[in-house]
Parts: C-alpha cells; structure tokens; sequence
C-alpha cells in the first residue's frame, strides 16, 4: 500500500516498517479525496488509515491530540482498531463505540464539523462566532490536493480554496441553519471569486458529508435561483481534507479589530444584502 505522510518520518517508517509499507514524504498529489490511505506521526506515535479504518501503531499518552488533529483534518473516523483511540474519541467528542468483528465502529455524536468556502476567511469566519452552537471556528484550506498548502501558495493558485471549518453542536444549531447563514453571507451570484477578491482560492464551494447536506443545498439553491432570476454560482465537492491556516489567520478579528473592520468595509460585505432567505 502506498502511505502518504503528513509529517516528516521517513527514518521512523524504514526501520520499523520498511517491509510493509511504500513510504512517499514528497507526494505532491493525493488521487482522489477518499481517507482510503493516510499517515500521520506524532514522535513515535503513527497513526495510519487503511480504506477509512484506522490503526495505530507505536506508543503516546496523547491520544486526545491525535483525535483532535484527526478531527480538524476532516478525516473520518467510522472505522478504528485501536481501543485506546476509541477512548479518546469518545472522550473528547462523546461518541459512542461498539465492537463489529476486529475493529470498533463509531455513532455519531451530537458535536459535528462542516466545511465552507466563501472568499476571504477572516470574514467568511465572522458571522458564525455569534451563533449559539458554533463550537469552533477554524480558518483554512479545502479542495487542493497537494500536501500541506500555506497561505502564500493558496493565494497564487494551488488548487485550494480559503475555507472555514465550523465545528459545531447539532442539538443546538442544524446545518441547514449554518447553511443559511453561509448563502446570506455571500454574493452566491459571482463565479471569480467573493467581492473585491477575485481568483480560484476565493470562489464558493460547499463541501457535502452526506445526502441530506446536498438535499438541503439544492433546496437553498433552487429558492435563490427562482426568487433572484440568477444562477448560483456556488460549486458543491464531496468531503474534503481540511488543513488549518497559520496561526496569525485564526481568529483574525478579534487579534486584529481595526484592520478586520477596514478590510470588510473596503470588500463591501459590511453592507452586503443580495439574498436574504425565510
């Protein structure tokens, strides 16, 4: 099998694993989106994903690390091996473990993660901090498949788009609720980019977990289209790998107020109204 690693541990991977494994630390391109093979290693903590099971080999007391960055990464996590894994998992986000045959299989908990793409992070982030639910927002990159894109890289073409992951509690706020707000927080009319930012890593794209989220997106999207007399712009992907901006685009309005409220008034979403929805 062919393993794509995360973080640099080739010299780990040869002398323990050598014999099983086709280690590729340069890979530029992943294939196709599909969680089937992965790799991630934490010192000597690895942890690998063989068709959407996942393994873990070597020894660490930060198992909630792992499941966090798992997590964050969009990566599923249905299938897993490793008990100790499912422990974590379960502490960390509450889901529920049941053994089926050699592995456990995970129930999805109440706490749930989407991703958005809509232009600029910083403010694709805002309107989603003053939502009771919301969890978590994480400003990033989705829909590239190289390994590891920067800011930098994005911003001059990569084939990723600025993103937004939105980690958030289900029993208080829905998708379709998220999604709503995400539409009325853009201009879902513009195929170039989002406002005054124009260009590939700034376009739309909503990325789908399941049939109901595509259902609920088509249903906005034939509403727009019928009340505007406009075609929605809007590209749709199947899930996809998500990898966290640098640090200094986290939270940017809140490190960053007068420049955040500059950098809004000049695009023109402080006083964006093109779809409004029941």
């Amino acid at each position: 099998m062919e393993i794509v690693l995360f973080k640099n541990g080739r010299e780990f991977l040869e002398s323990k694993y050598s014999k099983n494994f086709n280690v590729k630390d340069d890979l530029t391109k992943i294939e196709e989106f599909s969680n089937k093979n992965f790799i991630i290693l934490y010192d000597n903590f690895l942890v690998y994903s063989k068709d959407r099971l996942i393994h873990t080999l070597g020894v660490t007391d930060n198992y909630v690390e792992i499941i966090k960055d798992l997590f964050y990464r969009n990566i599923c996590l249905d299938k897993i091996s490793d008990l100790k894994l499912c422990h974590a998992l379960k502490k960390t986000f509450n889901y529920s473990i049941y053994k089926e045959e050699n592995y456990y299989k995970t129930i999805k908990s109440n706490i749930r993660r989407t991703l958005f793409s809509g232009g600029c992070f910083w403010c694709m982030a805002h309107p989603y901090y003053e939502f009771d639910g919301v969890l978590n927002v994480i400003s990033g990159y989705a829909g590239g498949s190289s390994i590891n894109p920067n800011y930098l890289d994005t911003k001059h073409g990569n084939g990723y788009k600025e993103t937004v992951f939105i980690e958030y509690d289900n029993n208080k706020i829905s998708y379709k609720e998220l999604l709503k707000l995400y539409f009325e927080s853009i201009d879902p009319f513009d195929t170039e980019g989002q406002f005054i930012d124009k260009g590939e890593s700034y376009q739309t794209q909503v990325y789908f977990k399941d049939e109901l989220e595509e259902n609920i997106f088509n249903e906005y999207k034939i509403d727009i289209e019928k009340r505007y007399k406009l075609k929605v712009a809007v590209k749709t992907h199947c899930d996809s790998l998500f990898y966290k901006a640098e640090e200094e685009h986290q939270n940017f309005e809140f490190k960053n107020k007068d420049k955040f409220i500059t950098e809004e008034h000049i695009s023109g979403r402080d006083n964006y109204n093109y779809v409004k929805l029941d």
